[in-house]
Order: C-alpha cells, then sequence, then structure tokens
C-alpha cells in the first residue's frame, strides 16, 4: 500500500510560490556576499550567463512568485514562463550594448 497525497493544484502553486520566494532571498543574499560559496558561486555562473541581466532576476522571479499567490487575480499560465524568460534574455542582450 503505497501513500500518495492528493494536493489541489492551488497548495501545489503556493508550495512552488514559496519555493519561488527562497530562491529569491538566496539571490539576493549572493548578490550581497552573504550566503556563503555555494549561492556566490550560483550567481557567479548567472552573471556569466546573463550578465548584468542577472541582477534583475531576484525580482523578476518575486513578481513570478507573487503572480502564483494571488490566482484570482493573475492566472499564470505557460506563456508568462516564457514572457519572462523572454524579459531575461532581451534585457541581458540590452545591457551588453
Amino acid at each position: 500500500m503505497s501513500f500518495k497525497p492528493s494536493l489541489s493544484p492551488e497548495v501545489t502553486q503556493e508550495i512552488l510560490a514559496i519555493g519561488l520566494f527562497g530562491i529569491v532571498i538566496l539571490l539576493l543574499f549572493a548578490m550581497f556576499g552573504f550566503g556563503g560559496p555555494l549561492p556566490s558561486l550560483l550567481f557567479s555562473y548567472l552573471r556569466m550567463a546573463f550578465g548584468m541581466a542577472a541582477y534583475l532576476l531576484p525580482v523578476i522571479l518575486a513578481l513570478l512568485a507573487l503572480m502564483m499567490f494571488l490566482p484570482d487575480r493573475y492566472q499564470v499560465k505557460a506563456n508568462n514562463y516564457f514572457g519572462f524568460a523572454a524579459v531575461i534574455l532581451a534585457l541581458s542582450g540590452l545591457f551588453q550594448l
């Protein structure tokens, strides 16, 4: 007999939002040098991948998590994820000019 918890989609979405806020806090600590070696290494890799747009990544992830916490106001769909990814890529290209 296996135990499989049945969570509603709203609860699953809120758990993902809490995880995103955790990543945001970790990235903010890494930006200011407080996170230790692992977050600092993660942020340096993000800096190599996205350039100066890596500094905006915590803000964009926080906005996405906020949208996931407010499902009555914002409906988070796959288009939102692609849109945020496109914003990060566009800003990284723009900041390189």
